[in-house]
């Protein structure tokens, strides 16, 4: 891991050399040069200078006087804040549940839905003990055919209740 520090306060860490650069100053920076800290340091200048010329010719100001250009290079403060404003992109996400005004059994619900929705209770049993791969795609292969199967004994049997309704 490396940690730049510039003369004007700007630090900045370097996970491996094929990461990306994080800066304290809360904007994203991916070195285009090479990994080197001068070559980020240098490159980081020019950005700062082509940024500060963008800002007064930019006409496409939001509200609160932010440019629309610097938004995308914006990244938020910690990873924990960043993730939670992400939408959610499961069914449910999360382990826990507020409890608001002491409304108890409302929040007893709302954990058994999670629990219920996320389908916990089968993925435990399926995790318990380890399973071969082969097995896991044995079972992916059973249980695909079941439904193919299960599918088709059901159009069978539409097939048989509209002859029965027309009379055959």
């Amino acid at each position: 891991m490396f940690r730049i520090i510039a003369s004007r306060g700007i630090a900045a860490t370097l996970a491996a050399p094929s990461s990306s650069l994080v800066l304290r100053s809360s904007t994203r920076f991916v070195s285009t040069t090479g990994t080197d800290p001068t070559s980020i340091l240098d490159e980081l200048q020019k950005r700062k200078s082509v940024s500060k010329k963008f800002d007064s010719e930019d006409p496409f100001k939001n509200i609160l006087g932010q440019s629309a250009l610097n938004l995308k290079t914006e990244q938020r403060g910690s990873a924990f804040e960043y993730a939670s404003l992400l939408p959610p992109l499961d069914k449910h996400n999360g382990r826990t549940v507020r409890v608001k005004k002491g409304s108890y059994g409302r929040a007893v619900g709302q954990l058994n839905t999670l629990v219920r929705t996320n389908e916990l209770k089968s993925k435990f049993f399926e995790q318990r003990f380890f399973t071969k791969p082969n097995k896991v795609k044995l079972n992916k292969r059973i249980v695909n055919k079941k439904k193919r199967f299960d599918a088709g004994i059901a159009k069978l049997f539409s097939v048989v209740k509209d002859a029965v309704r027309k009379g055959y």
